[in-house]
């Protein structure tokens, strides 16, 4: 478990910065401790899988950097005034909502996030399991807003959107967001958005919000009968993604969408997620656990809910449900 502060970090700013050798003595001098210490840290680095190439009498120089999510690897990309200030980042977690939730039990300040390299439980919306390939980008933000319980679902959906456009930052690809927090590339789920609330009667303890993104993920890894309906950043675009600079652009968007919910700009929300939505206009199938109900996606109401015209000519109106887009008539 590592956190994206403290003195390896800066070590590792600077020899990054660097971009050649950096002497022990300066490294020391700047990060106020002795060169035995920077050994030791640099030693450490080794060990997270960075290559550094020490010269004697010459200094340190950074060849290589492993493909993890560590603070270290993702905290030069974040210019995020909340989300991201602190980050644990473990190789593998049962699950990193159980690990936002505990953290978040034991005070964790807001904005704390949990990134993992492997999840062996993740779990996805309606008690579904989310399989969590090597090569995806796994993470949990730990929230606590001053809303009502009912607003829940525009956490959710400023969620998807900040998904949607850090994607499209790092890649260029365009993602359509299938209510109320799938996002699809090409018509397959590319990301996976699960929301958890703590809360009293009227107010929220806090929110946790997990996320998976198929990012460099070999589609081989998903049982065979699931791949039809899966897309990952890797088959579409031929190549591996950065994935601490597309968790950074992620975050960065959570952290923007999150102050506007903040200040009670709602309608900007909603403006994003519609213009991102594949859902509205669609004719879908959403089975809720009462009943299952056929017609025409109108749009979301001001608290997110989705609005259908049914095939019986009764507009109805859904909070939670499965849907399921269908062919049109």
């Amino acid at each position: 478990m590592r956190r994206a502060e403290g003195t390896r970090g800066r070590i590792l700013d600077r020899l990054r910065r660097a971009g050649g050798f950096v002497s022990g003595a300066e490294l020391g001098r700047e990060a106020g401790i002795s060169r035995p210490a920077v050994w030791k840290h640099v030693e450490a680095l080794r060990a997270q899988g960075y290559v550094v190439r020490a010269r004697p009498r010459v200094g340190y120089r950074l060849v290589s950097s492993p493909d993890l999510l560590t603070p270290e690897r993702v905290s030069p990309h974040l210019h995020s005034t909340l989300i991201g200030g602190c980050m644990v980042h473990f190789d593998s977690v049962v699950s990193t909502n159980d690990e936002a939730r505990r953290l978040a039990d034991q005070g964790a300040t807001e904005g704390t996030i949990v990134v993992a390299e492997r999840q062996e439980a993740g779990r996805g919306r309606l008690g579904r399991s989310w399989v969590s390939p090597p090569g995806g980008v796994y993470f949990s933000i730990l929230l606590r807003p001053n809303l009502a319980p009912v607003q829940l679902s525009m956490i959710t959906l400023a969620a998807a959107v900040a998904v949607a456009e850090g994607i499209r930052q790092q890649t260029g690809l365009e993602t359509r967001i299938k209510w109320p927090n799938d996002v699809l590339l090409e018509g397959r789920k590319l990301v996976g958005i699960l929301t958890e609330m703590a809360a009293e009667a009227d107010s929220i303890r806090f929110v946790v919000i997990g996320i998976g993104v198929n990012a460099n993920v070999d589609l081989s890894a998903y049982p065979v009968e699931a791949r039809e309906g899966i897309a990952s950043l890797l088959a579409v675009l031929g190549r591996p993604v950065d994935r601490p600079a597309l968790l950074a652009a992620i975050l960065n968007e959570l952290d923007s969408s999150y102050r506007s919910l903040r200040e009670g700009q709602f309608d900007s929300i909603l403006d994003r997620w519609r213009s991102l939505s594949s859902t509205i206009g669609s004719r879908v199938r959403v089975t809720t656990v009462t009943e299952t109900v056929t017609g025409l996606a109108m749009g979301v109401d001001d608290d997110g809910a989705l609005r259908v015209l049914a095939d019986d000519g009764t507009e109805r109106l859904f909070h939670t449900g499965e849907v399921q887009h269908l062919r049109q008539a």
